[in-house]
């Protein structure tokens, strides 16, 4: 019988006659344990691509705008859906821009705290606290009266989905196997995609008055509630309470998890990591010689992830659409979702086999040709026709399959590989704060972007993407089949 959790208790040693391959490879195997905490991880990942999915489509609706062509009453029965709540919320066009990159400040912050939040009260912990985020955001929007509330809402599930960002990507890191670690590390991309997908499907049906407040509040409340109950019935990190001498804990979450009671050759292994790392990281640490490049890494993966233009097709695809003449646009615009969330589960099967380096490659490569091909197609519009509608959706299809086959999932799997666990909530805070400021400048900017540049704002757009390939081409390293312990404890491997 073991101690009491608050007594440490040195790690059983691995026996010299012991076969240590044959140790670590019993546990590389999906058990049941594994795949309710890895579901439970992962809806925080759905509640952040449904945020980024669920606001194009009902702006008419919420903004009372449909209205105005005759297509819907929302404007004339404003306060007849509910003596609390209006059936919409009348706002300007510059007004709306702020509704929609709001999600992306609140998601700055959560990014830059998440780590923090990791570090503090453990993986697990950081996850269930954050449901309340999410569920706090979810009741605001869905009885949103104003602007204001409106935009608070967002601001709030902005911040749950920062935090998501985080500590999902980290959690699945140490919790999975060597072998197995880039296929469940894409299921955070692959619950995006699917959350964006659920979105724009339910989009179709809900973008009404007062549908739109359900397809805002009413799911991600649901989620949010579901994980939080998955979340107290899983195990947490071993790695993490390794890392804080809670090596009791530590043991029993590993056999939970990894359905064995073998596991001392793995608890040694992330006992030696820990204390080669330092488990009393400093944020100053980030900042040591042999850690700049990694940081740079994260960081700029993580910009050239948002400045593709990737959420400016998301944020505005119907718009898109619209304006280039094509029909049924939030049809076209749930296919999106559709090719997203296949492309995506390909790439599940291919991150453990192709490498991360080359997904990302062959990624960036594509968007720009795609990009280009947009751009190309919105330009020559006028002599083009039909056709030239045709090569736009497919164009704005393909490049999302492009985005989704290597530069969607790899930025969180590869930092969440190349820094030591003493200091990865800081390093991976920094480098997802990064992107939520990229989001949000590009969800603000956009509409500005596009009112000046025309049909040739996907150009720029594939020209940020090209200097990003030559930056992945000399930097990025791989980091496939390697343990986390072995990509952090050599520094030649990140440097």
């Amino acid at each position: 019988m073991r101690k009491s959790n608050d007594v440490e208790e040195p790690l059983l040693p691995v026996e010299e006659s012991q076969p240590i391959n044959g140790d670590a490879s019993k546990n590389e195997r999906v058990t049941p344990v594994l795949v309710l905490l890895v579901l439970a991880i992962v809806l925080s990942a759905f509640n952040f691509g449904y945020n980024i999915g669920v606001i194009n489509s009902p702006k008419g609706a919420i903004t009372c705008a449909n209205s105005a062509s005759g297509s819907d009453t929302c404007l004339s029965t404003l306060n007849s859906w509910s003596s609390l709540v209006p059936s919409c919320i009348p706002m300007s066009e510059s007004e709306w821009s702020y509704v929609v990159s709001a999600w992306t400040i609140g998601g700055l912050i959560g990014g830059l705290t998440g780590g923090r939040l990791a570090d503090q009260f453990g993986r697990r912990n950081s996850l269930i606290i954050n449901t309340s985020f999410f569920l706090v955001g979810a009741m605001l929007m869905f009885f949103s009266i104003n602007f204001a509330m409106l935009l608070i809402g967002r601001i709030v599930s902005g911040y749950a989905s920062g935090v998501s960002t985080v500590v999902v990507p980290m959690f699945l890191g140490e919790v999975s196997p060597s072998r197995l670690r880039g296929a469940i590390g894409t299921l955070n991309q692959l619950m995006i995609t699917i959350g964006i997908l659920v979105a724009q499907l339910m989009a179709i049906g809900l973008s009404s008055c007062p549908g739109w407040r359900y397809l805002l509040g009413g799911v991600q409340a649901a989620v949010a509630i579901l994980q939080a109950v998955l979340l107290i019935l899983s195990p947490r990190s071993p790695s993490w309470l390794i890392s804080k001498g809670k090596k009791v804990d530590a043991t029993d979450a590993l056999e939970k998890i990894r359905g064995t009671a073998n596991v001392h050759y793995e608890l040694k292994t992330l006992s030696e990591a820990a204390q080669a790392s330092n488990s009393s990281g400093k944020f100053t640490d980030l900042f040591a010689s042999h850690l700049i490049k990694p940081l740079i890494i994260g960081v700029g993966l993580q910009m050239a992830q948002q400045l593709s233009g990737i959420n400016a097709v998301f944020y505005y695809s119907t718009s898109i659409f619209q304006k280039a003449g094509v029909s049924n646009s939030s049809v076209a615009t749930a296919i999106i979702g559709i090719i997203n969330v296949v492309a995506t589960i390909v790439t599940t099967f291919l991150m453990d086999k192709a490498g991360r380096r080359s997904l990302v490659l062959i990624s960036q490569v594509g968007q720009v040709i795609f990009l280009i091909l947009l751009a190309l197609s919105m330009i020559f519009s006028d002599h083009m026709g039909t056709a030239g509608s045709y090569i736009l959706v497919g164009s704005v299809l393909l490049f999302v399959c492009s985005f989704a086959i290597g530069m969607g999932p790899v930025p969180w799997i590869i930092i969440s590989e190349i820094f030591p666990s003493s200091i990865r909530g800081y390093a991976m805070s920094i480098a997802v704060g990064v992107n939520w400021i990229s989001n949000f400048i590009v969800a603000l900017t956009f509409p500005a972007i596009e009112g000046a540049l025309g049909s040739y704002t996907f150009l720029l757009f594939g020209a940020v993407v090209f200097a990003f390939t030559i930056f992945t081409f000399f930097l990025v390293p791989e980091t496939k089949g390697k343990s986390i312990e072995e990509i952090t404890g050599h520094a030649k491997q990140v440097q």
